[in-house]
This record gives C-alpha cells, sequence and structure tokens, in this order.
C-alpha cells in the first residue's frame, strides 16, 4: 500500500455548474476529500468562480471597457450556484477552502472589467489575463499552508 501524506500540499476544485444540482455529488465529495486526505498533509479547495453572464465576452466586444458595466452580473446571479465541493470541505477538519469572490465581486455587483483587464473568456470561464491577476492570492495562501 501506499504511505500516507504523500504530498505536503493538494489544491483542488470544481466547476459549479456541472455539479450544483446533481444529488449524489455531496457523498462523492467527501469520498473524495476523505481519499486526498490520506495522500496529503493539508487540502485547499479553491472555490469556483462567480459565472458572468450569458455571452459575456460578446457584451465586452460590443460595450467596451468603457461601458463593461453593463456586462456585469449582480453577485446575487453570480453565485447562484452552491459550490457543492467548498461547502463539503468547509466541513471537513484539515481542509482549507479558498475563497476569491471578493477579488471578482463588491457587496453587489461581480464585475466583468477589474483594473483594465477583462475578467471572463466566456459565462463559465475567467480569462488567461484576469487569472495571472489571481496567481499571487493564489501563491501566497500555497506558501501560508506550506510554512505551517
Amino acid at each position: 500500500m501506499s504511505k500516507q501524506n504523500t504530498f505536503d500540499l493538494i489544491v483542488t476544485t470544481s466547476a459549479s455548474n456541472m455539479t450544483f444540482s446533481r444529488e449524489n455529488s455531496d457523498k462523492s465529495f467527501k469520498l473524495a476529500i476523505d481519499l486526498l486526505l490520506k495522500k496529503s498533509k493539508q487540502l485547499i479547495v479553491i472555490r469556483d468562480d462567480p459565472k458572468g453572464i450569458a455571452n459575456v465576452d460578446k457584451c465586452l466586444a460590443v460595450e467596451g471597457n468603457a461601458q463593461a458595466g453593463l456586462c456585469d452580473s449582480t453577485r446575487e446571479a453570480a453565485l447562484h450556484r452552491k459550490d457543492r465541493l467548498a461547502d463539503i470541505a468547509s466541513t471537513v477538519s484539515g481542509v482549507d477552502v479558498l475563497d476569491l469572490t471578493s477579488l471578482y465581486c463588491d457587496a453587489d455587483t461581480c464585475h466583468s472589467w477589474i483594473n483594465g483587464v477583462n475578467v471572463y473568456s466566456n459565462s463559465s470561464h475567467i480569462s488567461k489575463d484576469f487569472s495571472a491577476t489571481l496567481q499571487p492570492h493564489i501563491e501566497a495562501e500555497i506558501s501560508d499552508r506550506l510554512k505551517r
């Protein structure tokens, strides 16, 4: 059999648009978390990103960055799909959930254009440029966990 805690840290996530309505996903996610914790000292689950409006990429192409606010979504709409993996993970000892929502959204709005960067490449994927802005935040969290 393989050794316990083979890895110092495992980082994972799940696409909420694929699992939010699947009844058996909670049990499957709990099993997956338990298996991952047998292989790692620590586990980080990154909460899925807020979703953009339908055709957000086309909206930005038409409206441009000066009118990007027209392509934003309400926080409620962007977060309407529960991230079942992150929700389950938050109840398990030894698992940290990294929630980057505050980097996309304020109290009411999830933005499609932030600091001169297009957030979404389509309604369910973030852009390469925006993902680069998240890198320092994710790296800091990972570094912090590895120091524990």
